[in-house]
């Protein structure tokens, strides 16, 4: 009897350990969101670099560089040419993260702000050198405030803008698998898009799409490649 328990105990010492084990194994980290052109998405896994090919932009290819908390770097736009520009992400503080977006000084800058659990809350766009005017560089012009799903997913964007003034709300929706289907302007229906998926790589992020803008007198469509490697 004393035997069978401690064997029972044993048994059970070992099951607990398996069990961690393989959760840790499971475990597959998240990276920050990755935002360029307002676009605002959590890649699974740590990953190290984003290359994109648009073929709407005569297959221009743009890579994004993330550090190893899976914070973005940089973006180079155009970059199997020599980028035509690079946007830079600054960390101006880490609690809770807040980037700023640099595009380029003499155009504007963007600060996005995360809470606690990874997600962009808000970004605010200040005018730059060439479109400062009479505004206050270091007054926003514009902002915006995202709200989430339970799962995470971004599904509403509120926009507010001063100056050209403009209130505005963008949702999305979502497939079971949390992959962007649709994409609603409130204020600009013409711009609506729809998206559908062809290819995933191992930590499930998606490597090809098809994005279909549907415009006032035309539709066009767009396919996506992305390529990404991972720490």
């Amino acid at each position: 009897m004393i035997i069978s328990r401690s064997l029972n105990k044993r048994l059970l010492s070992i099951i607990i350990i398996v069990l961690i084990l393989t959760s840790w194994k499971n475990h597959k980290p998240i990276s920050r969101s990755i935002f360029y052109y307002g676009q605002v998405e959590r890649l699974n896994g740590n990953v190290k670099q984003v290359n994109e090919t648009n073929s709407f932009s005569f297959g221009r290819s743009d890579t994004t560089l993330f550090n190893e908390d899976g914070i973005p770097i940089e973006t180079r736009i155009g970059a199997e040419k020599g980028p035509s520009a690079i946007i830079k992400y600054d960390i101006i503080d880490d609690t809770p993260l807040k980037i700023a977006v640099i595009r380029n000084e003499r155009w504007a800058k963007t600060v996005y702000l995360w809470d606690s659990l990874g997600h962009i809350v808000r970004s605010m766009d200040y005018p730059g050198h060439l479109y400062s005017g009479d505004h206050s560089m270091d007054k926003p012009f514009s902002g915006r405030n995202y709200k989430y799903d339970l799962k995470g997913n971004l599904i509403e964007i509120d926009i507010k803008s001063v100056e050209p003034e403009r209130l505005d709300t963008i949702r999305k929706n979502y497939d079971t698998n949390s992959n962007l289907i649709e994409m609603i302007d409130r204020e600009r229906p013409s711009v609506n898009s729809t998206y559908k998926y062809f290819s995933f790589d191992q930590e499930n992020n998606w490597t090809k799409r098809l994005i279909i803008r549907k415009y006032i007198n035309r539709i066009i469509v767009d396919t996506i490649k992305r390529k990404i490697t991972y720490y």
